[in-house]
C-alpha cells in the first residue's frame, strides 16, 4: 500500500522501502521530533552549514524516528516516513522528509526549519530518490 501511494504521488523512479509494513505518523509527532532535534543540534553549535545541510538534517531526523519507533510497541516493522531528493535549480538538489499521516495523506517537512511544506509538480517530477 505505501509503495503504491508513493508511486501515485511521486512517480516510479528510485523508491526503496526497507520494511514489510508501516505505521503512519501524525504531523504533531513529526514536527515535535524535528524541533527537538534542531534544539539539540543548536546546543552543540551545529546549524545549517555546507558540511551539515538538508540531507544531513533529513538523515538525522529519520534515524531519530527509528529510535522512537523501536521504543514503542508498534506492530508494524517500520514507520511511514523517509527521505526524498529532488532537483533544485538554485542549489542543485535538495532533501526533504516525506511521511504518511493517519489519514493516509502524503506530506512533506523541511527538516532545517521544522515546517510543513508542499512540493511543486516540478519538484515531484525531478525527484530521483525516495527512501523509507
Amino acid at each position: 500500500m505505501l509503495e503504491e501511494l508513493l508511486r501515485e504521488e511521486l512517480g516510479p523512479i528510485g523508491i526503496f522501502l526497507r520494511d514489510r509494513d508501516y505505521v503512519p505518523l501524525t504531523l504533531e509527532t513529526i514536527l515535535r521530533t524535528n524541533k527537538l532535534i534542531l534544539k539539540k543540534l543548536r546546543s552543540l553549535g551545529i546549524s545549517h552549514q555546507p558540511n551539515f545541510d538538508c540531507d544531513d538534517y533529513s538523515v538525522k531526523l529519520i534515524a531519530d524516528f527509528s529510535v522512537v519507533h523501536a521504543q514503542r510497541d508498534f506492530k508494524a516493522e517500520g514507520f511511514a516516513a523517509g527521505l526524498i531528493f529532488y532537483a533544485d535549480s538554485n542549489i542543485g538538489s535538495h532533501s526533504r522528509i516525506w511521511f504518511v499521516d493517519e489519514t493516509l495523506k502524503l506530506r512533506f517537512i523541511e527538516p532545517i526549519t521544522a515546517l510543513e511544506v508542499s512540493l511543486t509538480d516540478e519538484e515531484k517530477e525531478s525527484s530521483f530518490f525516495k527512501f523509507g
